[in-house]
């Protein structure tokens, strides 16, 4: 006959049931300890893949957005007589930025004068040497040869009255006589001095040119506006209105903004490894951007290996009117 036994009976079941949960725990929390070991070495793993991507490149601080500078200078002496823009004023091609008016300084005005009284000077020397050519001339050569010829024109006549000689060389005589006198009369009225008309009216031309430029100098000019060449922003002023500016005077500054760049300076050891086309990764107005490096040139003039070197870099598909950000850049080279 069997006899049962509850578990508050029998310590050797009590005790059998307690290594069983305290395995059954052991085995749950050795599971937990493995996920959390595994997902451990997967980020691990996850953040060296991340530095082992990253660390092919590097990075440089303290770049800055760049324009292209352009200059508007004066082409004669001008006055300023209206500026139609301030600093800071974004222009476009075609905008209106200055009124001007051309001047004459006392100097050019005397310069002026000048090349007048020498021009009609000239033209002076030249009618005078036109009318000296215009009075005859006889040559003492051929007031002998007239002379000699009339003398035997004589003797002829007096030996033929005598009978000595023939009328035949009488006539001869005669007929060398007139043609001696007639070939003095056609060289006589030109001038041994050779006149050129042409250099003349070159002289009158020269002379009308200058009295012109004389009177438009004396006179006030006209006004002349300037318009913009270049899509930019005014970033100087060199001049204020009522300002009498000498040929080739700065007007104003504008920084184009058709062609926008990154620029930095960086040392020689870091120029060693950017090379052009390289490509650059930006963060713009929170907007992570690529450009690529466009130009690389010494900072310093000297052009020494050791020096600073500036790196422009390209800023593609980037309007002037989106850029709000005015702080440093930094800038990461790929290598």
């Amino acid at each position: 006959m069997m006899i049962g036994l509850s578990r508050a009976d029998s310590p050797f079941l009590e005790g059998r049931d307690m290594e069983q949960d305290i395995t059954q725990k052991i085995k749950g929390k050795s599971i937990r300890y493995l996920i959390v070991f595994i997902c451990m070495i997967l980020l691990a793993s996850a953040i060296l893949i991340y530095e082992k991507g990253t660390s092919s490149g590097f990075h440089v601080s303290q770049a800055y957005i760049s324009y292209e500078k352009k200059y508007l200078q004066s082409s004669d002496r001008m006055m300023v007589q209206e500026l139609h823009v301030s600093t800071g004023d974004h222009v476009k091609q075609g905008d209106l930025l200055v009124t001007v008016q051309k001047t004459f300084s006392d100097e050019d005005i005397q310069r002026l004068q000048q090349s007048v009284t020498l021009a009609q000077n000239n033209v002076n020397q030249l009618r005078a040497g036109a009318a000296v050519s215009d009075q005859p001339e006889i040559s003492p050569i051929s007031n002998e040869a007239v002379d000699a010829a009339r003398s035997k024109v004589e003797r002829m006549s007096a030996l033929y009255e005598m009978g000595a000689v023939s009328a035949a060389k009488k006539e001869e005589a005669i007929r060398e006589y007139e043609e001696i006198q007639s070939s003095v009369q056609e060289n006589r009225g030109t001038s041994s001095i050779a006149f050129n008309s042409a250099a003349l009216k070159g002289a009158e031309d020269q002379l009308n040119q200058a009295e012109t430029l004389l009177k438009k100098a004396k006179e006030p000019s006209s006004s002349t506006d300037i318009y913009a060449k270049w899509d930019g922003v005014v970033s100087q002023l060199y001049v204020q209105n009522g300002d009498v500016l000498e040929p080739d005077s700065n007007i104003m500054e504008i920084e184009c903004t058709d062609r926008i760049r990154i620029e930095a300076e960086v040392s020689s050891d870091t120029a060693k490894q950017i090379y052009l086309g390289q490509i650059v990764t930006y963060s713009l107005d929170g907007i992570k951007r690529e450009g690529t490096v466009e130009d690389i040139t010494p900072a310093d003039a000297s052009g020494e290996e050791d020096g600073p070197v500036f790196i422009s870099v390209s800023m593609p598909n980037t309007d002037w009117s989106d850029l709000h950000q005015t702080d440093q850049i930094e800038l990461y080279f790929s290598l």
